[in-house]
């Protein structure tokens, strides 16, 4: 187990399947665009109006959805998770420094089992709307106990983005937009046993209950909602947006 930089994957073999594709959304996106532009072609040529301005804005339409669906592709880094040829690399944030460029490498054989769990937790919104619903997924690796105990001694406690709890549990999130999750799930079951999948609901704590907020403010930047552990704390103790970011930073670092 080590931590890698994001040069040194570069130099890794070129086998590892990161998802999502961008090639595959872009060659999707102009096969789609090709089909579109043949009856568009033959209308304009029969000189026929009506349907051109129909089929015109239906395309557009189309359009639309596909150009968002690439800008999401390309938005984001690529990849989270991604199976090598003997461990996983996944991307953490070393410190909370918000740039995401660390890469936890885990052996195949320092995970015991492996298990998707889907998380549901609430985001305190105020006005009419006192709580909104949000969900994510993450994956429960159990981990070896000397492995644990290695992780521990790398990271501390100052890494953003992933959580470890007793007895040897590292929960990673990969969130809910990450495409190739299960393929890459049915990969590793050739190496470590995977556990059925779980959904897990958390509470929204009392904003009267200082204890209870700073518990869910915890949660949620071990989890990389950092954002929402900042509208948390300025609810909750009515502060604004540079004294709620000192808070949590305060909070992460005891």
């Amino acid at each position: 187990m080590q931590i890698l930089k994001s040069q040194d994957v570069r130099s890794q073999p070129t086998d590892m399947r990161f998802g999502p594709s961008k090639i595959k959304v872009f060659v999707v996106f102009l096969v789609v665009v090709g089909l579109w532009a043949i009856p568009l072609v033959v209308i304009f040529n029969d000189r026929q109006w009506t349907p051109l301005v129909f089929v015109s804005f239906i395309g557009v339409i189309i359009l639309l959805v596909m150009c968002s669906w690439v800008f999401k592709a390309f938005k984001k880094d690529g990849w989270r998770l991604a199976v090598q040829n003997n461990a996983i690399l996944m991307k953490v944030d070393i410190g909370g420094k918000g740039d995401g460029q660390d890469i936890l490498e885990v052996k195949f054989n320092e995970i015991v089992s492996l298990r998707k769990i889907r998380e549901r937790y609430i985001l305190y919104k105020g006005g009419r709307n006192p709580t909104k619903p949000v969900r994510i997924d993450a994956l429960d690796i159990q981990l070896t106990s000397d492995s644990f105990d290695q992780l521990e001694s790398i990271l501390g406690l100052t890494t953003a983005g992933l959580e470890m709890v007793m007895p040897c549990q590292l929960i990673y999130p990969i969130g809910t937009s990450m495409l190739n999750t299960n393929a890459i799930i049915s990969q590793l079951k050739n190496h470590c046993r995977t556990l059925r999948s779980e959904l897990i609901c958390y509470d929204m704590p009392s904003l009267k209950d200082p204890q209870e907020v700073n518990s869910y403010i915890l949660f949620l930047i071990r989890r990389g909602h950092c954002m929402d552990a900042q509208k948390l704390a300025s609810d909750a103790f009515g502060l604004g947006v540079r004294k709620s970011k000192d808070y949590i930073e305060m909070l992460f670092d005891k």
